[in-house]
């Protein structure tokens, strides 16, 4: 039942993200709703997943770590060029 509420959420999430994707006027926006969701939905999902299969418990936590430590570097990384990009207008 956890399991099911966890990858809920986590969908929820990703769903609430792209819904912001398509709603965000300017490119900052959009970066901030995908950004965070999806970290975080997918983070949800994967355990969610670890609750009902105890075997792939290393790789997702493995999977899990590297989600939470690029996805937010690579949207800080996305964010700043397009920052240098509108300063060199």
């Amino acid at each position: 039942m956890i399991s099911i509420i966890l990858v809920s959420a986590g969908l929820l999430l990703t769903f609430y993200g792209t819904v912001g994707l398509l709603r965000a006027k300017n490119t900052a926006q959009k970066l901030h709703f995908l950004g965070v969701s999806d970290t975080i939905g997918s983070v949800l999902i994967f355990t969610g997943i670890v609750i009902n299969w105890y075997e792939v418990l290393a790789k997702i936590i493995m999977v899990s770590l590297i989600t939470l430590i690029t996805g937010p570097l690579i949207s800080h990384i996305i964010a700043r060029s397009i920052i240098q990009k509108e300063d060199r207008k």
